[in-house]
């Protein structure tokens, strides 16, 4: 990071913003192996069902946490880039 007193560095801005995507897109893809791996599952009863209703449910959760994490990268490459319009 360089040493500066005001505003953020762009370059530097964008690189969190792309391991920020990364990591959404890591997550979301783990979560859909699991989802995969559990639905070939060869348990039945209400303690499966029970289970799986808990995975739908955080399936949501996970996906809404990846949205709002993208949206955030969204926000701060917009970001980076008007410190960067102002910069110059």
């Amino acid at each position: 990071m360089t040493s500066r007193t005001q505003g953020m560095d762009g370059e530097e801005a964008r690189r969190h913003a792309r391991g920020m995507d990364s990591h959404a897109a890591a997550v979301q893809q783990m979560f859909g192996a699991l989802a995969v791996r559990i639905g070939g599952l060869d348990w039945k009863g209400g303690d499966f069902q029970a289970f799986r209703t808990d995975m739908d449910n955080f399936g949501g959760e996970v996906n809404a946490a990846c949205t709002s994490l993208e949206e955030n990268a969204h926000t701060l490459r917009r970001k980076a880039d008007e410190q960067d319009a102002v910069s110059s």
